[in-house]
């Protein structure tokens, strides 16, 4: 279908000045390097011979969602944004396996292969909300270069030490998602799951900032890097449920 008919509102136009204006940013913002201490979890224990036990296998969660995403998808093909819906729990799926093999070696190298499927993961969901909210039609012209976008910025990252982009796909992308979700109408998505993701989220990323106070804080039983992935595999979960309680 083409968009040859579509024209832009002034709605639609700020969005799209606010996505220019979010790209050129990066050009004035000065290179961020990996933080190397980044790599230093406070829960390093191993059991059965696996380094790091429990911040590999707390990403077992993500293959469950993964998995039930593809199936549900498979059953349902031809529903509003199918290929973003695929790509987005292949990439859940990869998560898993990423994430598992970082964590058994932390390091920049291995890190790589845990943003890689965020990435995507996080292109895909964007292609999905923006599709519904905003235009069906626009998933044929978003998805393969968002998804570009996302595999380019863990490139650009792997090669340059420089995580600009990457912080523009993981945070930048879904604040606009934010905006796109209070300003528009959905189509066929329901807002509070969505609402329910952001919020498991960015509670995940609160426990990821305070990994080693919250190991100390609970007798050195759990950490906060382990309770992150368990409630960012939760808000994965909230996107699974959004996509089967959808409005036909």
């Amino acid at each position: 279908m083409s968009l040859n008919n579509w024209r832009l509102n002034s709605r639609d136009s700020i969005i799209v000045l606010l996505v220019i204006i979010s790209f050129a940013s990066l050009f004035f913002i000065a290179p961020i390097p990996q933080n190397l201490n980044y790599h230093n979890f406070a829960d390093n224990r191993a059991l059965f011979g696996i380094n790091n036990f429990f911040d590999v296998c707390s990403n077992l969660p993500f293959l469950y969602v993964g998995i039930a995403g593809l199936l549900f998808i498979f059953k349902n093909w031809g529903i509003n944004s199918s290929y973003s819906w695929l790509i987005f729990f292949i990439s859940i799926f990869f998560v898993a396996l990423g994430s598992s093999y970082y964590h058994l070696n932390p390091e920049n190298s291995t890190l790589t292969w845990d943003r890689l499927p965020m990435a995507i993961g996080f292109m895909a969901l964007f292609v999905i909300v923006v599709t519904d909210y905003v235009d069906q039609r626009l998933e044929k012209w978003l998805l393969i270069p968002m998804c570009f976008i996302g595999v380019l910025s863990v490139a650009y990252w792997h090669i340059t030490d420089d995580l600009r982009l990457y912080a523009w796909v993981q945070f930048v992308s879904m604040a606009l998602l934010l905006i796109i979700i209070f300003v528009y109408k959905p189509n066929h998505l329901r807002p509070k799951y969505l609402i329910y993701a952001y919020i498991f989220y960015a509670l995940s990323k609160i426990m990821e900032y305070y990994d080693k106070q919250i190991y100390d804080i609970a007798g050195q039983l759990v950490s906060g890097h382990t309770i992150k992935h368990l409630l960012a595999s939760i808000a994965t979960f909230c996107f699974y449920i959004l996509l089967k309680r959808r409005v036909n």
